[in-house]
């Protein structure tokens, strides 16, 4: 079997710099999987594949490293967030450029030793645990000194407690150096991560009359949320006498813990620590979030623990403020996370919230944040991980991703959610929307345009709202001839649409027309508004979608005010707005010169927006953004599902919508807190604050969640979408029943991959209740698969379309799940729908179809998967089990099982070269190392990368030289990914093509 299990995954593209080879010799690209052939192979080759390390010396190759501007590295995000602009650098600028590296060492770290005690908040342990970690510490000393010997920097951070770590910065031609140093067992790239309504809580059933009977309130828990920041001066967040009488971490323990620590402020008994763990700054302003990732972290904290207008799950549990993005620049660092989540376990949490992620590359289980949380799980404390949004990844254009076509390694699902040791939380849509709305009146002051949803710049003045505008469009755009009288002009890279003398003090219409290369950003027309002094420029937005988020800069002095609305609303505003003009010229008579002539209305008024609240269509629905799993070597994430979509909650000053796995995971993040809670009441073994304690809450969590169904499809989603279900806390604190794979006591069966038409695997019932039971076994629905069809009349959850025009050209792809245009190089009209079906004549039959199991036992019993002899191979698998006491008060339990029929290492591994018939993205050719065109090129209707110009791909007779008179002395391997690959070789081939000439590299 193919060895997966290094995650590192070329997707989109791979890029190869190759040396120029001996005149005439003809290039053969071969693709292969090599495995490692000794442990010192993989360390080096790791190297080698994570850290591209061009070093230019002669003057020569100084002027060849030139082609190499723009090649994309690991650790671009680390440049861009240094301020520089990695798509102007060359390799060897970024090889020679110092960015942030983790040292994992060997030796344990405090947390694993035996002598290290578990965190209780007392300044007993709390001596023992530091001086442990200062132990660990201490032997670093040989490690750091030649570090920063190699480096010339010195070391920025140590940690010895859930992790044995140092980072320091380094160029990425240091790395080998840095990597051979004794103790050394891997050097990482620091990542850099993103951010992923009270009615919702009913379908979780976190309700009020569950409380009341449940005393489920949160009492006495600690959730760690580690995120962007919280403004605890909000009125929701506050607790009541009875959550203050329990509070676990007191004022004067988050006192000795400063003491020790020498940062951290106590701000209020709902939030007894905070820290900003990114600038190291602690004053209030610092602490909370300023904007910059849209107050994601006070939105997460409302929906953790609000106690107010808004009820969070554990409305009595208390706050930890471990801020981890910065209010100056984006992004969360690996050493920022690792502290939090350090600091988070001493302080004695009980659960770890992180609605945060990244894309699943390079993913280690040595990763410092992985093992921080892996660690963390081991000491009993819970870490609930968003599972991202990254959506299907079929529907995307990214170098992340994986292809669409490709239904073997359709995964997006983030790193850290991936974790052994964490609950990776998918997102099904919630119950209402929310959504930000104005009215739009005339000058008898009668409403033309009601409840309009939009998006509006931060720090509109008050008065904005009272004064009368004279609102202006911005002319009917031409389209191949013909005057569109739906829509407005969009901005343009010179004017941006204004006309100083025209606009002036009036409020302009403009069609949203979001081109950084254009510079017609929201910022840039708020600042070209400002430049012209226009009151408010309103975007209509390009293309029929939801109304998306936005990047607005508050209004000041530079920035005028800004309001986005839909594609819809646009249309219909424009119509009013045409309508009511005395003297606008668009009619349908008027001749195309007439129309920059006046078209505007005057003393109109705009309400000040409100939250309108609406029922959500798509409820019940899983949330097309949700990341999908499993992972490459077919283990299931995610593991269980939350309600995310259109959640309302807290923003800094009021209250907001918002929608992401983020959200989702804060719904499990609650629940185990409230389940830990009563189990501490009633004196139920979980095996609270030991090892156990996080197997044991997952399979609870798995076992009793509903598994959501899909009524387009007729069939449960994906258990590769979903998990195991929508948590029930309810059931979980009722249930009696735990229901494992015997293989590995895990709450989800792995078939991994089979070749015959069954498969058996085997399902142990522990019965924890004090009385014998007897459980019915069935099937939940039935056997299912994933189909993709290009039939646009099918069901389907997810997918993209695309359209083209009479020539073939593609006009617009079209993503079912809102994420944005992307471009294919399919010659035909693209129809790439995805949704889950049961298959016909497939069957699920248990070796029993009862089992009885005495209090305090648990039974196995086998089960068996039939599929059809019809059924296609290279397929998916894939459904739920149920387990069922005859007791009607008793929860069901469910589990997921999902395999992969066929062969899952003999789909394609790379796109065909872009020259044959199928090549999905036409990358697969020996192209130009500075253009990135093919060798030989010419206008034949063969398409490349390019998509403006076609270019030939004929890799038979591309050619490179080491000649200084040839055109080309170099090359770039261009290469479309369509599998998750360890390890790639690059070769010349004789003309036989089986002879190895030349080795060229390892990726």
């Amino acid at each position: 079997m193919r060895k997966r299990r290094a995650y590192l995954m070329f997707s989109g593209f791979a890029l190869m710099a190759i040396a120029g080879t001996t005149v005439g010799v003809n290039t053969y690209q071969q693709h292969r999987l090599a495995p490692y052939k000794t442990a010192k192979q993989q360390k080096l080759q790791t190297v080698v594949q994570n850290f591209p390390t061009t070093v230019v010396k002669t003057k020569a190759q100084k002027v060849d490293d030139l082609k190499t501007k723009g090649i994309e590295t690991p650790y671009d995000t680390q440049l861009t967030a240094q301020g520089k602009m990695p798509k102007e650098m060359t390799l060897a600028e970024k090889s020679n450029t110092y960015v942030k590296m983790t040292l994992s060492l060997s030796a344990e770290a405090a947390a694993q030793k035996s002598s290290t005690p578990n965190p209780d908040g007392t300044s007993a342990t709390l001596n023992r645990i530091n001086q442990a970690e200062q132990n660990v510490i201490d032997q670093q000393t040989p490690i750091k000194n030649r570090a920063e010997q190699i480096t010339g920097k010195k070391v920025l951070k140590q940690s010895g407690y859930l992790v044995n770590t140092l980072s320091i910065m380094a160029k990425p031609a240091q790395v080998k150096q840095l990597s051979a140093i004794a103790g050394v067992k891997e050097v990482h790239i620091q990542s850099v991560y993103q951010p992923a309504n009270s009615n919702d809580n009913d379908l979780a059933q976190v309700t009020d009359d569950w409380r009341s009977a449940h005393g489920g309130d949160g009492s006495g828990m600690l959730i760690a949320d580690i995120d962007s920041g919280i403004d605890y001066t909000h009125p929701d967040l506050k607790l009541t006498t009875t959550g203050s009488k329990q509070a676990k971490l007191s004022k004067d323990s988050s006192k000795l813990f400063q003491k020790f620590s020498s940062y951290g402020v106590y701000q209020s008994n709902k939030v007894p620590f905070a820290h900003n763990y990114a600038d190291n700054i602690d004053s209030q302003d610092e602490l909370k979030d300023n904007g910059i990732t849209h107050e994601h972290g006070q939105h997460v904290a409302g929906i953790l623990a609000a106690n107010g207008k808004v009820k969070g799950v554990v409305p009595e549990a208390q706050l930890l403020d471990m801020k981890v993005f910065s209010n100056h620049h984006n992004g969360a660092s690996t050493d920022s996370i690792v502290d939090a989540i350090e600091d988070s376990v001493k302080l004695g949490a009980d659960v770890l919230n992180l609605s945060l992620g990244s894309s699943l590359t390079n993913y280690s289980s040595l990763m410092p944040e992985t093992a921080a949380l892996n660690r963390a799980a081991k000491l009993g404390v819970v870490p609930v991980v968003a599972a991202s949004n990254d959506g299907r990844a079929s529907a995307e254009q990214s170098d992340l991703h994986t292809v669409a076509h490709n239904s073997e390694e359709d995964i997006s699902i983030s790193s850290m959610s991936v974790a052994d040791g964490a609950i990776s939380v998918a997102s099904m849509e919630g119950t209402q929307t929310h959504a930000l709305t104005t009215n739009f009146s005339d000058s008898t002051g009668k409403t033309f345009s009601d409840k309009v949803p939009v998006r509006v710049s931060p720090g509109i003045p008050d008065d904005f709202w009272t004064k009368k505008h004279t609102i202006k469009d911005n002319g009917v755009p031409l389209v191949d001839g013909e005057p569109n009288y739906d829509e407005t002009k969009k901005a343009d890279r010179q004017s941006k649409g204004f006309v100083k003398e025209r606009d002036t003090h009036k409020i302009k219409i403009i069609q949203y027309n979001p081109d950084p290369e254009a510079d017609t950003t929201v910022k840039d027309m708020q600042k070209a508004a400002k430049y012209n002094d226009v009151d408010m420029v309103i975007l209509v937005d390009y293309k029929d979608r939801p109304l998306p988020s936005c990047d607005f800069a508050p209004v000041d002095d530079e920035n005028a005010p800004a309001m986005l609305i839909s594609y819809q609303s646009g249309r219909q505003l424009l119509a009013k707005v045409r309508e009511l003009a005395p003297d606008y010229y668009g009619k349908e008579e008027a001749l195309p010169e007439d129309f920059d002539k006046k078209q505007e209305v005057a003393n109109v008024s705009l309400s000040s927006p409100i939250t309108t609240t609406a029922d959500n269509q798509d409820t019940g629905k899983m949330s097309t953004f949700t990341s999908w799993g499993c992972t490459p070597d077919l283990n299931l994430k995610p593991d269980v599902t939350g309600v995310g979509g259109n959640i309302w909650s807290l923003s800094n000053k009021d209250y907001a919508q918002m929608s992401g796995t983020s959200m989702a995971s804060l719904f499990v993040a609650g629940t185990v807190a409230l389940l830990k809670q009563q189990a501490n009441k009633q004196h139920i073994n979980l095996g609270q604050g030991s090892n156990k304690f996080m197997k044991n809450m997952k399979t609870l969590l798995q076992n009793t969640a509903q598994p959501v169904y899909s009524k387009d499809g007729q069939a449960y989603y994906s258990p590769r979408q979903q998990g195991a279900g929508l948590v029930q806390v309810d059931n979980a604190i009722k249930s009696h029943t735990v229901v494992t794979d015997a293989k590995d006591q895990d709450g989800a069966v792995d078939l991994k991959s089979f070749s015959g038409q069954t498969k058996t695997f085997t399902l142990n019932i522990k019965n924890v209740g004090n009385k014998a039971a007897t459980y019915s076994v069935k099937g939940l629905g039935g056997v299912a698969t994933e189909i993709r069809t290009t039939d646009s009349k099918a069901p389907n959850e997810v997918g993209i379309r695309t359209t083209y025009d009479s020539d073939g050209r593609s006009l617009d792809t079209t993503s079912l799940n809102g994420s944005g245009t992307y471009y294919y190089r399919d010659e035909q009209p693209y129809l790439d729908l995805v949704s889950e079906h049961n298959i016909a004549n497939a069957k699920l039959t248990t070796s029993q179809n009862q089992v009885s199991v005495p209090a305090g036992q648990t039974k196995t019993f086998a089960v068996t998967v039939t599929v059809p002899k019809t059924q296609a191979k290279q397929s998916w698998v894939e459904g739920y089990v149920q387990v069922k006491s005859t007791k009607d008060s008793e929860p069901a339990a469910n589990i997921p099982y999902f395999g992969y029929y066929g062969d899952w290492d003999a789909g394609q591994v790379i796109d065909k070269p872009a020259q044959e018939k199928g090549s999905i993205k036409g990358w697969g050719y020996l192209g130009d190392s500075h253009y990135l065109r093919p060798l030989v090129t010419g206008n034949t209707g063969i398409a490349s990368n390019e998509y403006f110009t076609q270019y030939t791909s004929d890799n038979d007779h591309a050619a490179i030289s080491f000649q200084k008179s040839s055109a080309h002395q170099s090359a770039v391997d261009l290469e479309y990914m369509l599998r998750w690959t360890k390890e790639i070789d690059v070769d010349v081939l004789g003309a036989d093509k089986k002879t190895v000439l030349k080795h060229l590299a390892t990726y």
